[in-house]
């Protein structure tokens, strides 16, 4: 198990013998197996992300209360006046504050912002995978900001849905974080991923459907 401050990686071990002759089908056997082993450690949200998730939900929230949250994570705190300084968001004046940063952006963007540092940080991280990992948060990203505006049609809160959109493709994150985990040698990542993306997110799309 790996941990960084309150962000924590997904381990995984995998015997993938010869990745570039494996079948599709034992690829996701094999998969299967390590996902399924007791010492499979799957990342998980930091708490930050968790308590402002539910701090939120709260009708009794305050701007101080947000504020003081997020102090106690750089990481996020960065973002947020970051996004706040954006093209997106920019106005005569610059922010000078979180609290001015958080009038500014409002709660549900900077909820949904904590979720996506959150992932990104830890979730989409795979060493020797960075670019389909990119790809793929890219991809969820824009997928989540699609499914909360589907939900405002349906009886389903806009935060639920953010996240499922958000995480509705981590299994193909969590395959390629067992996979970056395998002693390769020699092994170029980069060409055995273009070999093996189509496999992959085949088999990601199937084990979603069991």
């Amino acid at each position: 198990m790996s941990t960084s401050g309150a962000y924590r990686a997904g381990t995984g071990v995998v015997d993938m013998g010869d990745l570039d002759l494996l079948e599709p089908m034992e690829l996701r056997r094999r998969l299967l197996v390590a996902f399924g082993n007791e010492k499979f450690d799957a990342p998980i949200l930091p708490k930050i992300a968790l308590d402002l998730f539910e701090l939120s939900r709260r009708l009794d929230v305050t701007i101080p209360a947000i504020v003081h949250l997020l102090e106690q994570d750089p990481i996020l705190a960065a973002s947020v006046l970051r996004l706040a300084q954006s093209a997106a968001f920019s106005v005569a004046l610059p922010v000078q504050s979180l609290q001015e940063a958080l009038v500014r952006l409002g709660l549900e963007t900077v909820r949904d912002l904590s979720f996506q540092v959150a992932v990104s940080a830890r979730v989409f991280r795979a060493p020797g995978y960075d670019e389909p990992m990119d790809k793929l948060m890219q991809h969820s990203t824009a997928v989540a900001h699609v499914s909360r505006i589907v939900s405002k049609r349906t009886e389903l809160f806009g935060e639920y849905a953010f996240l499922c959109g958000l995480l509705h493709d981590a299994g193909i994150a969590a395959s390629l974080v067992v996979l970056a985990n395998v002693p390769r040698g020699g092994h170029n990542r980069r060409s055995g991923w273009d070999r093996h993306r189509a496999r992959v997110r085949t088999r990601g799309q199937a084990m979603g459907r069991e």
